[in-house]
């Protein structure tokens, strides 16, 4: 059967394509590489409330802040990922 041009060379979908969304195990490197670049205490609260599920009361217990100062950081800390990662 002969290729489809509308799916690119060879007839796979997205091969040979730069716009072509990156594959799960590509997108994880790509958000892991923006982390390591972001400040310490980004990085931390991110950790904390993405990765470990824990409430911003919880991560302000653990961090001596308040939890309005936790939300923040979490929210500037968000918005700096997003901008390492080129969406904002």
């Amino acid at each position: 059967m002969p290729a489809d041009p509308a799916n690119g060379p060879g007839g796979a979908r997205g091969v040979g394509d730069a716009t072509a969304p990156a594959a799960p195990g590509e997108q994880v490197e790509v958000v892991e590489r923006a982390l390591a670049r972001l400040p310490e205490e980004c990085r931390q609260v991110i950790d904390l409330h993405h990765r470990r599920h824990l409430s911003f009361a919880d991560i302000a217990r653990l961090l001596g802040r308040s939890p309005e100062s936790v939300r923040t950081l979490w929210a500037r800390a968000v918005e700096a990922l997003q901008r390492e990662l080129g969406q904002s």
